[in-house]
């Protein structure tokens, strides 16, 4: 069994930027949902093998909104949309 730790970059969770300079001492591999992905900066990205989720969470923030698109949906946070595809 293999630990990945979920981790953000962005400001709403700076407790993440106080333990990412440690994961490389424990881990080999971070997981990061879509919307902080597309926030990293090369200075804040670890040397570490990073997979990205769909970041589908969002949905469950105040200002999201569910956009209806024939047979599934979208997801709205601002001016990002966040879909299936």
């Amino acid at each position: 069994m293999k630990f990945i730790p979920v981790t953000t970059f962005g400001p709403r969770y700076p407790l993440d930027d106080l333990i990412r300079p440690y994961l490389p001492r424990l881990v080999d591999t971070v997981m990061v949902s879509y919307p902080y992905a597309l926030q990293m900066t090369p200075e804040k990205r670890p040397p570490l093998a990073l997979m990205v989720d769909s970041g589908g969470f969002v949905s469950r923030r105040s200002d999201a909104r569910l956009i209806p698109m024939q047979d599934r949906a979208a997801i709205q946070v601002g001016s990002e949309l966040l879909t299936p595809d």
